[in-house]
């Protein structure tokens, strides 16, 4: 499930089946929500490109990123496959 706001949170599930997610990945959200949603405000001190795993069941926090951009090696191999592609069709 993937709910956008805290408050569409409050909306749509009650604290009661909120407790039944025992994972939760939270990005930057201000103090209030962050207590909220994983009993520690420090989602609220969180730049771009970071997020927290809380674990209700084990009681901890992890901040990681959720995504980075691909290495350069990537990037290569993918433009050379779109190369190819497009010569492809073009002798089509």
């Amino acid at each position: 499930m993937s709910i956008d706001t805290f408050n569409n949170v409050n909306r749509c599930i009650s604290r009661k089946a909120l407790s039944e997610f025992e994972m939760r990945v939270v990005f930057q959200m201000s103090t209030n929500d962050s207590a909220s949603l994983c009993d520690d405000p420090k989602a609220s001190t969180l730049g771009l490109h970071r997020a927290l795993l809380y674990n209700e069941q084990e009681g901890y926090l992890e901040t990681f990123r959720p995504y980075a951009l691909p290495g350069n090696d990537w990037l290569e191999e993918v433009a050379g496959k779109l190369v190819t592609e497009a010569q492809l069709k073009k002798s089509v």
